[in-house]
């Protein structure tokens, strides 16, 4: 049995762990498995024109040359193992987080 850290139609709060670092706020539409070992959340958020420091700016070219971000379209998904290290239930512990990561440099 698999336990979710929240559930659908929750708010979680991911932090980019690139520089530049900012909260994304996202809605949990559903959890589902990337593969046969890794559990995920699906989620949706508003996505903007600042890239930097985005937990979904990761970018990725196809098979025919064009490229495209892992949370293109405000869609994107979280790994659960990324909950309570880059992605937090409440905004105050998202908050608290990149203020550690802020006086660590």
């Amino acid at each position: 049995m698999i336990v979710t850290p929240c559930k659908a139609k929750d708010i979680v709060y991911a932090i980019g762990n690139k520089d530049g670092h900012q909260i994304k706020d996202c809605t949990v539409v559903d959890f589902g498995f990337a593969d046969a070992e890794h559990f995920q959340a699906n989620v949706w958020f508003e996505c903007d024109t600042d890239c930097e420091g985005c937990y979904f700016n990761d970018w990725s070219q196809s098979h025919c040359g064009e490229w495209s971000c892992s949370g293109e379209y405000g869609m994107g998904l979280i790994p659960i193992d990324d909950f309570g290290k880059t992605v937090f239930l409440t905004k105050e512990q998202a908050e608290q987080k990149l203020k550690e990561l802020s006086e660590n440099g």
